[in-house]
């Protein structure tokens, strides 16, 4: 969603002598209306928002898989050491 707001969203850099505005690629641009900005405004906080909660939800599973890779290695050691890797249940 970022994405396609970023692509579909231009911003003027030049104005010619006719009032056209151009990207500094020479790409004709419509200049924003002030309800136009103010809409922009408004979906880029919702993107940033989205955007946050889907940061906090990757660093939650980044978390998690540091605890599953320390629980890993922590089995690694302990069965190069000789000792039990799992306590084996009774049979």
């Amino acid at each position: 969603m970022l994405a396609s707001l970023i692509a579909s969203t231009t911003i003027t850099t030049n104005s010619d002598k006719t009032g056209d505005s151009e990207t500094a690629e020479g790409e004709e641009v419509e200049e924003l209306g002030v309800n136009e900005a103010e809409e922009l405004l408004r979906r880029l906080e919702a993107v940033n928002g989205i955007a946050i909660g889907v940061e906090d939800k990757l660093n939650q599973i980044l978390e998690q898989l540091d605890g599953l890779l320390s629980s890993l290695e922590e089995t690694g050691e302990k069965k190069e050491n000789g000792g039990p890797a799992d306590p084996q249940p009774d049979r």
